[in-house]
């Protein structure tokens, strides 16, 4: 069993005044995609992320009534990393559309609809089908966008025209206008699965603290990587990562880190950035908690 090992990670928040919404995305839409013909039917999956995006299902039959191309558009609240966030829940099959896939393609840049994107390429088996797929994910203003793709190999590839050219994104549609609100937004995510957000990393817990004024997160990092773990690196990834999502919401302060090695242990020392002891992160092995200490 892989051992893992949890850093909490403290931000200080100073709340902004909200931004104002634009008049074309007052009617809360993340995207719209239009089809050639009314042979394509589109629906909402029954609003399996209703309370943190929106998911929407494309997808055309042959004379039979089987599926020859579909197309799946996920967005969700939080501006995770796209790459990380292609390799858990695709290449890492957590994802039901990659399950049962045997092979993906490495992970690539790429770009979609002007966006900087990340692409992976496999096949996958279905109902006597073979599935040319691509997964593309990428982050527009303050949300991350998963999009899912697949075509009957012997079919031309129209439901990835209609993608390129038909969908239109919405940027900080229904933006996250408090911290508490990207808060519930990740929780509510974390309930379905863990959140990459930096290398090998993942946010598994995140919380407000009672006066609003302290995101705190725990990271679950590989056991394999503890020691290879640069803190002040890995925290400013942290912060440029936080300070992104919330360019228009908020201004954040991050806690710096430095590290003191101790015989048995490893301290991570957080400061702020007066250099101020804010507390020490106390990593013992060989369970490796970690102890908050004031």
């Amino acid at each position: 069993m892989k051992k893992l090992m949890k850093l909490m990670v403290a931000l200080v928040i100073v709340t902004a005044s909200a931004t104002a919404l634009q008049a074309e995305v007052v009617d809360n839409a993340y995207f719209t995609v239009t089809t050639p013909d009314d042979s394509w039917l589109a629906g909402n999956d029954g609003g399996a992320l209703q309370s943190i995006g929106a998911r929407a299902i494309l997808y055309r039959n042959d004379a039979q009534h089987r599926v020859m191309e579909l197309a799946r558009i996920d967005c969700i609240d939080g501006a995770f990393e796209p790459r990380e966030y292609l390799k858990e829940l695709i290449v890492s099959r957590q994802d039901a559309f990659s399950r049962g896939v045997k092979q993906f393609g490495a992970i690539a840049d790429t770009t979609f609809l002007g966006y900087k994107a990340q692409c992976v390429h496999f096949e996958k088996f279905q109902n006597q089908g073979t599935y040319a797929c691509t997964a593309i994910a990428f982050n527009a203003g303050f949300t991350t966008f998963l999009i899912l793709q697949g075509y009957r190999a012997d079919q031309a590839n129209v439901v990835g025209w209609i993608l390129s050219n038909a969908l239109k994104i919405k940027v900080n549609a229904t933006p996250l206008a408090t911290v508490a609100q990207y808060v519930a937004a990740a929780s509510a995510v974390l309930a379905r699965h863990r959140l990459p957000i930096y290398n090998n990393e993942y946010l598994d817990h995140v919380g407000l603290s009672s006066d609003s004024t302290t995101v705190e997160m725990e990271v679950v990092i590989p056991y394999t990587r503890a020691d290879a773990i640069v803190v002040p690196t890995f925290v400013q990834a942290m912060r440029d990562h936080v300070m992104k999502t919330f360019r228009q919401q908020a201004a954040l302060n991050l806690l710096y880190a430095a590290i003191v090695r101790e015989r048995k242990a490893l301290r991570y020392t957080y400061v702020d950035n007066d250099m101020h002891d804010i507390g020490t992160l106390l990593i013992t092995p060989p369970e490796y908690e970690i102890l908050l200490k004031p």
